[in-house]
């Protein structure tokens, strides 16, 4: 009898709940192509963009090498997870399918679906810095605003240790079709991108230790965190953090080590801030349910002219266009670009939030559903802090490229 893990955004065996549970037992782990993933949503954007879709490959590709190196193998089907299952059913012995719990529609409803098929489905709480089990709060109470959560959480909750990587897996002698992944579209990669980084755990920890141990940048990460150019100005971990070929609770303590071994400060603090900030809006997905993806019934009043502009880089508002054209060259944009692009979408074009979620999730190569739609909900004021978030553009150009040294790189 085998064992299924079915993988989606946890494309790791470094710190993997299910690998650990499941590491003296057969197992086959899949990763499944949906053909939803590549549809076209509300405003005809590709749902996943070929960054996205880059990135993911790259990861995967990763992910089999390490399984692999260690006697197991990736598994890739094409389809609705329902149907690849139940194909994976009749041909062999599955005694449970196993999988980390998502809180998001669409994945649920994926999760129903294989439920349905009457092999017992395992779900997994270890994609969040901290174990909702140890939360101080239960799921209904849930704080609405962050610095509550986090001084409640920082105040009484540990984060727990992370799981070593097993040096061996078992797969069924008589399975085969492992399948093959997608070719890489190598062509779509930008010279000038401030992430020049591949998808995998080994990109990721080979990240970490140059930002950790060969620069300590990490040191200097509160300064420099609203950067726009190069790869130093911050961790560049949410890449990886998306697809989970790294996970929080690694990162927490290889922050714990520095801190131990290097400097303790206002930015090793501050990297483990952001993290919670990552935890707090999937938390609020946990609470919350479908209310956290609130969205008006009306999708189709928006200004399509603006919005095909600010897609595209074509504003004429010269910051606001730099950073959109990064996006839509490389798939990555700093925080600080984010935050006024969003701003200007939202508060200058007019343009609704969620027109604007959409272009992120089909374009970032970090796009995570938590954090997207909680960070555009903010931006917009209609969020976990309903205060106005709205950018003087100019301003911000003048605080942040003074020089147009990012301007000029990009446009």
């Amino acid at each position: 009898m085998a064992h299924i893990i079915w993988l989606r955004n946890d494309l790791r065996i470094i710190d993997h709940d299910i690998f650990h549970a499941l590491q003296n037992k057969s197992i086959i782990p899949v990763y499944v192509f949906d053909p939803k993933d590549d549809a076209l949503d509300a405003w005809g954007n590709p749902r996943t963009g070929k960054h996205r879709k880059r990135f993911l490959i790259e990861g995967l590709r990763a992910l089999r090498d390490e399984l692999q190196m260690r006697g197991g193998n990736l598994c890739v089907k094409y389809g609705a997870p329902k149907e690849v299952f139940a194909s994976l059913i009749d041909s062999q012995e599955i005694e449970g399918i196993h999988t980390y719990v998502h809180d998001a529609y669409e994945e649920k409803q994926q999760e129903t679906a294989v439920a349905s098929l009457g092999v017992p489905l395992h779900r997994y709480d270890g994609n969040t810095l901290y174990h909702p089990d140890d939360l101080p709060f239960t799921q209904a109470n849930l704080p609405f605003v962050f610095t509550q959560f986090r001084k409640k959480v920082e105040k009484t909750t540990s984060v727990r240790s992370f799981f070593p990587t097993p040096s061996s897996f078992t797969v069924p002698d008589t399975f085969r079709d492992w399948g093959d992944l997608p070719e890489l579209d190598d062509a779509s990669r930008d010279s000038r991108s401030a992430f020049p980084f591949v998808g995998g755990t080994r990109a990721a920890l080979d990240r970490l230790e140059h930002y950790f141990w060969e620069t300590d940048a990490l040191a200097e990460y509160k300064k420099t965190r609203n950067g726009l150019l190069g790869t130093d100005y911050s961790s560049k971990f949410s890449p990886w953090l998306a697809q989970g070929a790294i996970s929080a609770r690694f990162i927490y303590h290889q922050v714990k080590k520095y801190e131990s071994l290097r400097t303790k400060n206002q930015s090793t603090y501050w990297l483990i801030f952001e993290l919670m900030w990552r935890d707090f809006f999937r938390f609020c997905a946990w609470s919350e349910g479908n209310r956290f993806f609130r969205m008006p019934k009306d999708i189709k009043g928006i200004r399509i002219t603006d919005y095909e502009r600010w897609k595209q880089g074509a504003t004429g508002e010269p910051f606001i266009d730099a950073n959109m054209t990064e996006l839509r060259k490389t798939g990555f944009m700093s925080n600080r670009g984010r935050q006024n692009v969003g701003s200007y979408l939202v508060h200058n074009l007019n343009v609704p939030w969620y027109a604007g979620a959409a272009w992120f999730e089909s374009q970032l190569i970090d796009y995570d559903v938590y954090s997207n739609w909680g960070n555009w909900t903010y931006v917009a004021g209609v969020g976990h802090d309903p205060r106005s978030r709205v950018f003087n553009i100019q301003r911000q150009q003048q605080m942040y490229d003074p020089n147009q040294e990012y301007i000029n790189h990009w446009l």
